[in-house]
């Protein structure tokens, strides 16, 4: 079947299916959102505990987390060891990843026993390609040692064809943007401690997959698995692919975490531009908590925000298209670092088709809340808008949201997120452990400690359908193409 023929299918189904959705909202049970209207952000969680689902009776039918859209943009979610995605009446269905893995092993004679790991620290987003094709990462402990697996998908994460990737202990991939290239398989960082490498897969004339090309990026890398914020470390314009990463060595008189870009040919997985430095962010020494983000706009040019630990954030863009080797000043976007209670950590950051960039950051300045915000920039005149808060906790004292920014095909931006919040009051522990006991956090905790039985709980998705002037909870919004 030509490609042309089946996108038009895939469009014609993705249209049935909104009509489907349209005609049987009434019978299809119990609104995911009753409140709509006022779920809108800045939306403010209330004491205790009362957030998205108590203040608006949000009840997803799926579990959000960060999406991947098909050429006909259908959403595809992980959700642990399942793949959620819509099926023909709008019926979300979850199709398991384990049974591919288990035939995996059953042809190469190992033991079948494995344990799939979980939790914010594994990249689980799924990854589309321009033909269709799924991409995920799956991280597993089996017979006494950790193994990295890159699956692929050619039937809509029904099945998954099993790549072993090197033997380190990270992995992250490649996802789309607004205008990076996706003709090819996404390229894969993989990362142990300071050494960090990309595997650069490529399509076979059968559709499968040739994983035999890898590289060493750096052997000084302060990469860590990116829980929150989540944005690309490796992107990929043409025949060149892009990484970027903080640095163990220090390159100002102040120290503070140096962050670099590295380009590769995709062709030869040879480095073009060795580490390029972008900027040094902070003081003290190197930290692995400012984890630089990477996107090109419709032109090529690449555009980066430096990480950021309770500091201010910086963004910088290439002075030629598709060339790592010059680069603007870093320039102060979003609100400055307070010096009483912190800044920016963790930025998301995208470039739509229209070049909007979107960052979405943790913001603990102005009283030491860790709020969610919102910056929009424009990629041609690297202007940005004050930003704006999508999220406050109902407290103080440490949160986080593990955050992710999704863009569909249509420009449309999904934030998934998380909250987690610990140095508890007194207060907040008794409602903690009345709300979620099955935790076990001790009744005996000491107010404003860190115990590690307190978890992240009620994920929720934000939405925008124009450009991130305004964001909902999203809905039904998934299943409109």
């Amino acid at each position: 079947m030509h490609n042309l023929d089946r996108q038009w299918i895939f469009q014609l189904s993705w249209a049935l299916l909104a009509f489907l959705i349209s005609t049987s909202a009434s019978t299809a049970g119990e609104s995911e959102l009753p409140d709509a209207q006022n779920a809108v952000a800045p939306i403010v969680h209330e004491p205790m505990y009362r957030g998205e689902r108590e203040l608006f009776s949000y009840a997803p039918r799926f579990t959000p987390n960060p999406i991947g859209f098909s050429p006909d943009n259908k959403p595809y979610i992980r959700a642990g060891n399942s793949v959620q995605t819509p099926d023909n009446d709008g019926t979300w269905t979850n199709r398991p990843i384990a049974p591919s893995i288990t035939r995996y092993f059953q042809r190469q004679s190992l033991p079948t026993a494995f344990e799939m790991v979980g939790g914010q620290f594994v990249d689980q987003r799924v990854v589309m390609d321009d033909l269709g094709d799924a991409y995920t990462l799956a991280k597993l402990k089996h017979v006494g040692r950790t193994r990295l697996l890159l699956l692929h998908s050619r039937d809509g994460c029904v099945t998954w064809d099993v790549y072993p990737l090197p033997p380190l202990e990270h992995a992250r991939l490649e996802f789309r943007d607004g205008n990076n290239t996706m003709t090819r398989p996404p390229a894969a960082l993989i990362f142990k401690d300071t050494e960090l490498g990309i595997v650069l897969p490529r399509r076979a004339d059968d559709g499968s997959l040739i994983v035999d090309r890898a590289a060493t990026v750096t052997n000084q890398s302060l990469l860590v698995p990116n829980h929150s914020g989540g944005g690309n470390s490796v992107i990929t314009l043409g025949d060149r692919t892009y990484v970027v990463y903080p640095s163990t060595v220090s390159r100002s008189d102040k120290q503070g975490t140096s962050q670099f870009v590295v380009a590769l040919s995709r062709d030869t997985g040879q480095i073009i531009t060795g580490p390029t430095l972008l900027g040094t962010v902070g003081f003290g020494r190197p930290d692995p908590h400012y984890l630089p983000a990477i996107t090109a706009d419709s032109k090529g040019v690449l555009h980066v925000v430096l990480g950021s630990h309770h500091n201010s954030l910086y963004y910088l863009r290439s002075t030629l298209p598709n060339d790592a080797s010059r680069w603007t000043t870093p320039t102060r976007i979003g609100k400055i670092r307070d010096p009483k209670s912190g800044g920016h950590t963790y930025p998301a950051l995208l470039c739509d088709s229209q070049d909007r960039l979107h960052v979405v950051t943790r913001w603990a300045g102005d009283g030491y809340y860790f709020r969610l915000v919102y910056i929009r920039g424009n990629a041609t005149t690297g202007r940005f808008e004050p930003q704006t808060v999508l999220v406050r906790p109902f407290r103080n004292m440490y949160s986080n949201w593990y955050h992710h920014l999704s863009l569909d095909r249509q420009d449309r931006l999904f934030l998934d997120y998380r909250y987690y919040g610990n140095q508890l009051s007194a207060q907040e522990i008794r409602a903690y452990r009345q709300k979620w006991p099955e935790d076990g956090l001790p009744a005996d905790t000491r107010p404003g400690s860190f115990p590690k039985s307190v978890r992240p709980h009620d994920p929720a998705m934000l939405f925008s359908d124009d450009a991130g002037t305004t964001w909902h909870l999203t809905t039904d919004d998934l299943l409109r193409p």
